[in-house]
């Protein structure tokens, strides 16, 4: 992904994390306590995987999106859709960007 300076943006995080304060009015908390509650996360762990997501970096899934993919994978290699396990997953990441895109 390149920034508007024609600058690379890396996709993979690197480096030690550092703390990022955002305020929001109280609707708008009603709203992300809401939205994260459906995902299954936790606010901050939603935020960080919006942020992510726009900045290029793997999609991050919630606890039960990520229990629910790896019972599809588990499922392809045993019927033996695929010819490796990350045959499998990139089936599956490709059906989320075409579903991401509509």
């Amino acid at each position: 992904m390149l920034a508007r300076g024609g600058s690379r943006i890396l996709a993979l995080p690197v480096g030690h994390p550092e703390k990022v304060t955002v305020r929001f009015r109280e609707s708008e908390m009603r709203q992300l306590a809401e939205v994260s509650h459906l995902r299954g996360m936790t606010r901050t762990g939603w935020i960080v995987a919006l942020v992510r997501s726009r900045l290029g970096s793997p999609v991050q899934h919630s606890p039960d999106e990520h229990a629910a993919l790896r019972a599809i994978v588990r499922e392809l290699n045993r019927i033996g859709a695929c010819g490796a396990k990350s045959d499998a997953w990139k089936l599956i990441e490709l059906a989320r960007i075409r579903t991401c895109r509509g």
